[in-house]
């Protein structure tokens, strides 16, 4: 539901030094780092697989809050922006592709 303000390739570049970051201290790290990061790494794997698992199987269902409305979409289909102090954006419908789930 949240958009990001900026275009695709530039939400990219601010991914870029974190990561950069991270490969960095792994290359000068030693081996206990390596150990752990690897094991984080399984554990992770295997708990999302687990949870996939039991949700497939009907272990638990994740519970839905009800949180009211979605933001309105800042243009519509045709182009046009919606101003914000219209009464558009209070007469908007509320679809299922919208719903905060």
């Amino acid at each position: 539901p949240y958009r990001i303000p900026l275009p695709d390739w530039a939400a990219v570049l601010i991914a870029v030094p974190p990561c950069l970051a991270t490969i960095f201290i792994l290359l000068i790290s030693n081996w206990y780092v390596y150990i752990f990061s690897i094991g984080a790494i399984i554990c992770g794997i295997f708990f999302f697989k687990v949870g996939e698992i039991a949700k497939r199987k009907g272990w638990f269902v994740y519970e839905i809050k009800a949180r009211g409305y979605a933001m309105p979409p800042m243009d519509d289909s045709r182009g046009t922006t919606f101003d914000q102090s219209s009464s558009a954006v209070d007469q908007w419908e509320y679809e299922e592709e919208n719903r905060i789930t």
